[in-house]
């Protein structure tokens, strides 16, 4: 506004001495800056008001604000990106010591599995050096009683000739005299006949018996050290020839050969009634049979104990058709003809479950153990002798098996179903030969994973024969 125009509307004049800048601007020194300034360049409007920027000022700051926030944000993703690196490195790290310590475990689990195994070796080997010297103290028998002219009748030896050359294949020879065995005894051959075998006398066994334990402990020790050929020969031929003795021993007494498990071999009177569990233990862990051998001897139980449930039911029917004491109103001799028939019933049934006995060893002995397992149960157990079904049970009682009494229940199978599977084990024999008898021959095919109820059972016994008997 103009200054005569301020003076006219007061109607008055303004002092020539007032100061209009200072006039106005009184008041504002709080807000003004009053240092002074030495740049003469710098107005005195921007010396005033240091505070007022302009637009260009404005946007410099925008622009240095978003450079700074740029600079945060490339100083933030190189953060994140280092520590995803060391991340990445740390699980490496951590990868890499896993599996060295993993490396380390399995070469210690390794070294630790191996020194078990020497561990048993030696274990094996200082017993086994414990009863070789045992056998070494044992007596010589220089003297030995000679053959008993008593044995089995030629009639009875006729009804079991098929069975000896059944289970004596491969190991006799034809002749004249009939099927011999030879058996070494001092560096000479011994050639008798099965017949004369099955006549010798308790202590003349006892003496073979003792001798092949000590030929066969010498093998053994032998082999341990070296894997040498004629070793491994000698052994199959020292079993070969001890099964033959227990063979034809059977043959000619089968209750003697029974008698003798509870007789020590020794030549001493020592005798037990029953060896106790933990024999049969320590003989199992001597043994040591594979996971076959051990599905192989439970099939055989189960099938020895199904067929001789069968003939033990056939036997008592028989014998409940036996006439009483009173003969009534029938004929004496239509009597005589009935009771003469179920004889011959009656000796048929013992003579198929003597038969079933000596098939069942066969296969225990010459087809499931291996000759080198025999052996180291023979030594082991000297001097006595072990029971298969002792075994079998200890056996199957580990696998949670079913009962022996169990199994010879019918099982909801007819005899004739029965008989059957036992025909199984008749072809299984005749896969077993001299060539392979001192091997493991599989009995079954694909093993079945064990079970312990019945219908397990009948499940193997359905299958088809040749899904089981190679």
């Amino acid at each position: 506004m103009a200054l005569n125009q301020i003076n006219f509307e007061f109607g008055q004049e303004f002092p020539s001495s007032w100061d209009f800048g200072k006039d106005i601007l009184d008041g504002f020194e709080q807000f003004m800056d009053t240092t002074p300034n030495l740049d003469p360049a710098v107005s005195y409007g921007a010396q005033r008001f240091p505070t007022l920027t302009t637009g260009r000022q404005n946007s410099d700051d925008a622009s240095d604000s978003h450079a700074e926030h740029s600079s945060k944000g490339r100083a933030t993703d190189r953060k994140q990106q280092n520590n995803r690196a060391a991340q990445k490195r740390f699980r490496q790290r951590q990868k890499e010591r896993a599996q060295s310590i993993e490396a380390q475990l399995s070469e210690t689990t390794k070294q630790l599995h191996d020194l078990r195994i020497r561990q048993k070796q030696l274990e094996a080997r200082n017993a086994l050096l414990e009863k070789v010297a045992k056998l070494n103290q044992q007596p010589s028998h220089e003297t030995h009683e000679p053959l008993s002219p008593a044995g089995v009748s030629g009639e009875l030896w006729d009804s079991i000739q098929a069975d000896a050359d059944r289970a004596l294949d491969g190991m006799t020879k034809q002749t004249e005299r009939g099927p011999v065995v030879t058996f070494t005894i001092d560096d000479q051959d011994l050639v008798m006949t099965v017949q004369e075998v099955g006549k010798i006398s308790s202590a003349e066994f006892q003496r073979l018996y003792s001798l092949y334990a000590r030929k066969l402990g010498a093998c053994l020790l032998e082999m341990t050290d070296s894997e040498g050929c004629s070793t491994s020969e000698d052994l199959h031929r020292w079993i070969t020839e001890l099964i033959s003795l227990m063979v034809c021993v059977s043959l000619g007494s089968p209750k003697g050969l029974k008698a003798f498990h509870s007789v020590s071999m020794d030549g001493s009177s020592a005798s037990v009634r029953q060896l106790p569990d933990s024999f049969y233990e320590d003989l199992l862990v001597t043994v040591d049979l594979t996971e076959a051998q051990i599905q192989d001897l439970l099939y055989l139980r189960r099938l020895f104990c199904g067929k001789i449930g069968q003939l033990s039911r056939a036997r008592k029917e028989l014998m409940s058709e036996l006439p009483s004491d009173s003969i009534g109103n029938c004929h004496a001799s239509d009597k005589l003809e009935e009771v003469t028939n179920l004889a011959e019933q009656l000796r048929a049934n013992g003579s198929e479950e003597y038969r079933t006995y000596m098939q069942f060893a066969s296969s225990f002995y010459r087809g499931v153990l291996t000759a080198q397992q025999h052996a180291m149960g023979i030594v082991h157990s000297y001097p006595w002798i072990p029971e298969k079904h002792r075994l079998l049970e200890l056996l199957a009682a580990k696998s949670g098996e079913p009962t022996a009494e169990a199994l010879t229940q019918s099982a909801g199978l007819d005899n004739l179903q029965h008989a059957a599977n036992w025909q199984q084990i008749d072809e299984y024999l005749k896969t077993v030969t001299v060539h392979n008898m001192n091997q493991h021959v599989p009995l079954i095919k694909d093993p079945v994973p064990p079970a312990s109820d019945q219908s397990f059972v009948s499940s193997y016994t359905e299958q088809p024969l040749d899904s089981f008997v190679h």
